[in-house]
This record gives C-alpha cells, structure tokens and sequence, in this order.
C-alpha cells in the first residue's frame, strides 16, 4: 500500500515537473526580443511584455523625437527605456525629445553627443547609469526628475558648458567624477533635506563655481581618494568668492566637521538667493565670451560667433609650474557649430586669427560645417596635426595659416576660393593637395618650403590667380606629378608658377590606385553613389569624394 502511494506521488511530481517546463519553455519563445528600425531609430521589442527600448538611431540625425509608442506587425509596443550606448557619439545630435513613458537612461546614453546642448528628462525617468552624458560639451542645460535617487559616476563628466545644476531632493547619492571638469558650472544647489552621499571627486575641477547650496541637515561625509583628485566639494575653500549655504540650525555642524570647515564663508541657506543665470555663453570683462572651455567673439548684429582660443584650464586645471608651455594639455579641440548667447543661437562661421597658434601638440581638431572662414595664423606650428578635414562650404583660409605646421595633405574642398599669402608655407610633411574649386586664388608663396610635395590635383577649370609677392609659389624643381583639366597642361607647363612640376598631366590619369576617375566618365556607369563612410548621397556636391560601383571619384555635376 505505501509502495502504491509513493509512486502516486512520484507520478505527480513528474507531471508536475512536465508541466512547469511546458511552461517555462513556453514563457522563453513568447518572451522572444526582436530587433526592429523604424524611422530613423533602432529598437529592441520584448513580445511578451509588449514594451520597447531604443537601441540605436542612424547617424548624422540633428533632430531625435522619441515616439511613446510603436507599432510592428500591428502590435503596439510602449517605448520603456533607452539602452546602453544608444546615441553614443552622435555628434550632429542637438536636441532629443524623451516621451513620458521612459523609465531608464542607459551606461553612455547619450555619451561623446558634441553638439546637444538641451535635455529635458521627463519624470517618469526613475534611474539614470553611468556616464549617461558624459563629454556632451555643449550641454548648457537639463532638468533632473523628481524620482531619481541616485546620480551615478561620471554622469556629466566633461560637460564643459554647464552653467548651473539643481540636484532634486530624492537624490541621496552622487557618484565618483559625476560633474568632474564642468569648469563653466557656476551654480550648484543640493535640495536633499536629511543626508546626501558625495562620491569622489564628484565636483572635482569646477573651477568657475561661485555658488554651492546645499539642504542636508547632516554634513555629508567627503569621500576621498589617495590617487588622483581628492575629495568633492573641499578643493574650492580658499577661494573666497564661493559661498557655502547651509540649514541654519546645522552651521556649527558644518563648521566643525573636518572638510566643510575650511571654506571661508558659511552661511544660512535664508540669505541663498539664486542667480539668474542664463544658459550658453558665459560673457568676460575682456569682451570675448566663454562655453564649453573655447573663447568667442560674437558679432550681434550679424547674428555670427567666431571661435578665438582655448580656455587651457579646462582641459588641465592649473597649469603646472613646472611645465613651461601649458598649451600642451590641448591635444584636441571641438568646435560646435552653434553656441547661445541670452537666448538666441549664434552660428560659428569663422575661426579667428593665431586662435591655435603654437599649440604643439594639438593632433585632432573638428571644424563645423558653418564655418566660412579660417583667419590667418590659426595654426602655425601644430607639429602634430598631421590630418585636417576642412568643411564644406569653407570660402577662404588666411595667410600663414599653417605655417611650419605638421599637415601631412591637405583636400580642399570646391567651396574654397582662396589661400592667403605663404598660407602652408614651411609644412615640411606635405605630401599630397587636391583643390576642388573651379576657380581660385593662391597666395605669394602658399606652398613655398614644402619640398616633399610629391603630387597634386587642381581641378581649376582656369588657371588659378596667383598674387604677386616676393615668394614662388613653390620651392622645388623637377619634382612630383600635377594633375590639371586636360586643355590646361599646355598653359601650367609654360607658367613660371607651375613649370617646377616634373610631370604635368590630365585628372584622368590620377593615381589609379586610389580609383579616383574622372566624374564624367564615371556619371555614365548606372549605380548608387555613397560618401566613404559608406552612406547613400541623394545630392553629391560639385567637387566632392564619392564612391560608386567600389570605386572613389570625384563629382562633377
């Protein structure tokens, strides 16, 4: 009889057992995560939970609005979450829309987005990962939700152009580096009532602070680190034009707590008052404006910014004594194409005269698209700037621009229709130019001392205006192949100017190993064009690098 139990009760627990893995194994297919683009943005579906995360959106995009919900194979899907890395380094990205149903922002969100200069996170948005929006350097505002906890590490690292930041009163912790070299932050104000938890180096290097308010009853306890930067808010106590404001009743708490009783000025958080501060540039008593660790002149009648030099504190706090040029921190540079003053926009279309000179070791620059003009001497003895992508749409660069710089070729693109006087003369690394324009105008001496140019491409349909000047406009002889139109070789074979080429010959014969053929020839073919990140082009642009059927040419319309 017990033997008859016991394998009833064995034969239960094994359908039982069947069962549950029917079920678990059911649960797995109808819990299938299906990739899905819709609409320029990329999102992972959960088609058992009916909810959506973004998880990618194609590149170039200056505008992102993400829905609240989608529909695929005619199911609707709510839009929960942004995923890690999901818009990481969208550099023309300037603002985003977050609708109301996102609950999380992911690890380096929004990470490396150069260009966005506004968030609003909405308040359904309950947890925010690490380095969400670190190196967003032109992200002059943003707005916290109420329902945060937690800031996390390195949240807004490197956010250069913050001027101000209202943490909400949930917050309790915020992490290591989490505002770490927002140099331009100028207010801080901490509205947790009972205790707020300060990680490493969470305000390290913001070096403009002026204002720093804090609600917490309870000194919080400053963590520190024996390696690098020490502490979070207590590197700010010698200067003396930053105010510490406190809940009266814990002053005392303050002042004799072992960090927070070194700042010189404590006072009640009644006598706070919060400063208007508007968001973008940041106007200095020498006249020139600040944003994002780079100096501007604006011209307002215009409505046009012009980049003119690094704030070289931003990139390195205080400059070592023991170093004698502290331009050597700045090793790259960024410019937006746009900055705010007061409200309005301020296109950048010029870089302004010796704005980079003698930066040694400067190797990477990014240049925006609205420039028009690069003044003179912007570049002189930039040894490690070997490469240089000029924008489209850029009309003239001044004279002595690149003098004795470290530029290994140069592509000049159509838009350019003049180089000023020695413009790169000196660049001992020059090996190969390509100028794009129909028609342009070359300075005295534009290319003189740079002896290892080896081969050049003028796509002039005439022959290009030399200025007249003490200078040749190259230093060599017999050297190194010219590429010009066909009916042109004659004419560049007998100039004074040109005839130090040891071959001149037709575009057509371009160095076919790099497959650039003449526009014509190619336009003939059927195919798709691409740009070389591999993009389909609707519009090529006279004078512009494409690829079509695998191969580079240069468009002629």
């Amino acid at each position: 009889m017990k033997t008859n139990k016991l394998s009833i009760l064995q034969s239960l627990i094994a359908k039982c057992a069947y069962t549950l893995s029917l079920f678990l194994i059911s649960s797995t297919i109808k819990a299938e995560v299906i990739r899905v683009s819709l609409e320029n943005l990329t999102y992972d579906v959960n088609t058992e939970n009916k909810v959506a995360k973004v998880v990618g959106a194609e590149e170039n995009l200056k505008t992102i609005d993400i829905p609240r919900d989608i529909v695929y194979e005619n199911v609707k899907y709510e839009v929960k979450g942004l995923d890690n890395e999901c818009f990481l380094n969208h550099t023309n990205l300037r603002t985003v829309t977050i609708p109301s149903s996102v609950t999380s922002l992911g690890s380096s969100c929004f990470r490396d987005c150069k260009n966005l200069d506004m968030v609003t996170i909405p308040s359904s948005v309950t947890s925010i990962e690490n380095a969400c929006f670190g190196f967003c350097i032109s992200l002059t505002e943003i707005t916290l939700p109420e329902g945060l906890k937690e800031l996390p590490n390195s949240c807004f690292s490197y956010c250069y152009s913050l001027s101000s930041i209202t943490i909400p009163k949930n917050v309790t912790k915020i992490g290591n580096g989490c505002f770490y070299k927002c140099t331009e932050m100028l207010q801080v104000k901490v509205l947790a009532e009972d205790y707020c938890d300060l990680g490493i180096g969470c305000f390290s290097d913001c070096l403009r602070l002026r204002t720093f308010a804090i609600h917490a009853k309870t000194p919080p306890t400053i963590k520190t680190s024996e390696v690098g930067h020490v502490g979070t808010v207590d590197q700010f106590y010698k200067a003396s034009r930053i105010n510490l404001y406190v809940p009266a009743e814990s002053i005392d708490d303050y002042k004799n707590s072992v960090l927070w009783s070194k700042w010189l000025y404590i006072k009640p958080l009644e006598e706070f008052q919060e400063e208007e501060i508007s968001p973008g540039l940041i106007k200095l008593s020498n006249g020139k404006y600040l944003q994002g660790g780079l100096y501007y002149t604006l011209d307002i009648d215009k409505g046009e910014a012009s980049f003119v030099d690094v704030n070289i504190s931003t990139f390195a706090g205080d400059p070592s004594p023991a170093i004698d040029d502290s331009r050597m921190w700045v090793t790259n540079v960024y410019i937006p194409e746009q900055v705010k003053y007061q409200g309005k926009t301020y296109p950048v279309t010029s870089l302004g005269d010796n704005c980079l000179s003698g930066y040694r070791w400067l190797y990477s620059i990014t240049i925006p698209s609205t420039v028009k003009k690069i003044g003179a001497y912007c570049f002189v003895e930039t040894y490690q700037l070997n490469t240089i992508k000029l924008p489209y749409g850029l009309e003239s660069i001044g004279e002595l621009c690149f003098w004795e710089g470290g530029i290994k070729s140069i592509d000049l693109p159509p838009s350019v229709t003049s180089l000023g006087k020695r413009c790169f003369s000196g660049c001992f690394n020059l090996n190969s130019i390509i100028i794009r324009s129909d028609r342009i105008s070359l300075g005295t001496g534009c290319f003189y001392d740079c002896n290892h140019i080896s081969q050049m491409v003028c796509c002039a349909k005439q022959m290009p205006e030399i200025q007249e000047g003490v200078f040749p406009l190259f230093s060599f002889s017999n050297q190194g192949t010219l590429y010009v139109q066909k009916g042109l070789i004659d004419a560049f074979k007998v100039s004074e100017d040109w005839n130090c080429w040891k071959n001149i010959l037709p575009i057509e014969n371009y160095d076919p190993a790099l497959g650039i053929a003449q526009a014509e020839t190619n336009r003939e073919k059927s195919g798709i064009i691409y740009d070389l990140q591999g993009r389909k082009v609707e519009t090529p642009q006279a004078g512009g690098l494409y690829m079509k059927n695998g191969k580079k040419f240069i468009y002629r319309p």
